[in-house]
């Protein structure tokens, strides 16, 4: 049984529009002052950067917040969920990503690859490529992420996942010992970090027991891995998820250029992935006789 790992590379093979700077036109183009104010923020705040080669992974790793200053600030009372910064960052990482993404056109695409009736696909994408130009089924695919059509997806940095309800607790009682203790603060705290998580980020520990779900007892021969910069934030993913489970299968990582490669192998080495490479001419052939 063959299970294919698919992120944004292969819908940029397939065509579509779906590297951040073209997020970033749609809302440098947009129908609002909102929008291009919260584009305006983001560059200002040096979270894009034209020279990132348009990688989700590069973007994401600079979309995290200050934990302990949003915590101390919600503590104070500043009302800092509906401050300027915290807004912004709210309607590009939520609100108009999901309403940039329910727009992007699958028009350009057409089926290139031959995939096993029998293949199991696991996307960080959020469009519907694999449904709508592959007819695939959809028990047959996992949107880690969330998909077009969804109210919410997951975007952001997963480094501010790691921050548990009990990280929480260390501002909080640094912030008692000076002032009134107030029980309230505690769960003023913990609620707005439960916010800020949906708003802010990924949460790859909670993806893994959907994933282990979607995989079962499953027995897989083939991983290909086609799609994913495997950049920081994929890495959590490979590390404590998908090679553990599946090790014992052969691998294979499909690569658009020499310089992809060479990252893709940076990658492998340092999560100890055994895997050969492939371009995708080469794969979309070797699919052939799957």
């Amino acid at each position: 049984m063959v299970l294919f790992i698919i992120g944004n590379g292969f819908d940029l093979h397939h065509g579509l529009k779906t590297s951040y700077d073209y997020y970033a036109a749609f809302l440098e183009d947009g129908d609002s002052e909102e929008k291009r104010n919260c584009l305006s923020f983001v560059l200002d705040d040096g979270k894009l950067d034209p020279e990132e080669n348009n990688i989700w992974g590069s973007l994401e790793d600079k979309l995290n917040v200050d934990f302990r200053s949003l915590l101390l600030q919600t503590i104070e009372g500043h009302a800092y969920a509906n401050s300027e910064d915290i807004s912004l960052y709210q309607d590009f990482t939520d609100k108009y990503f999901v309403e940039w993404v329910n727009q992007i056109s699958l028009a350009p695409a057409e089926a290139k690859m031959h995939f096993p009736d029998n293949a199991l696909f696991l996307t960080f994408n959020y469009t519907l490529m694999l449904e709508k130009v592959y007819g695939i089924s959809d028990e047959r695919i996992l949107h880690i992420h969330g998909k077009a059509g969804d109210d919410h997806l997951q975007f952001g940095s997963s480094e501010f996942m790691n921050h548990s309800d009990e990280d929480a607790e260390e501002p909080i009682f640094e912030y008692m010992r000076s002032h009134p203790s107030n029980p309230q603060y505690l769960k003023d705290a913990r609620d707005y970090l439960a916010y800020a998580k949906k708003i802010f980020g990924k949460d790859p520990k909670k993806n893994y027991s959907r994933i282990s779900g979607f995989l079962g007892a499953f027995e897989f021969d083939k991983v290909i891995v086609m799609g994913p910069s495997l950049s920081t934030q994929d890495k959590p993913y490979f590390e404590q998820c998908l090679w553990p489970r599946l090790k014992n299968a052969e691998w294979i990582i499909v690569y658009h250029d020499e310089k992809d490669r060479a990252n893709k192998d940076c990658f492998v080495q340092e999560v100890g992935i055994r895997a050969s490479f492939v371009n995708y001419e080469e794969m979309q052939l070797a699919l052939e006789s799957f």
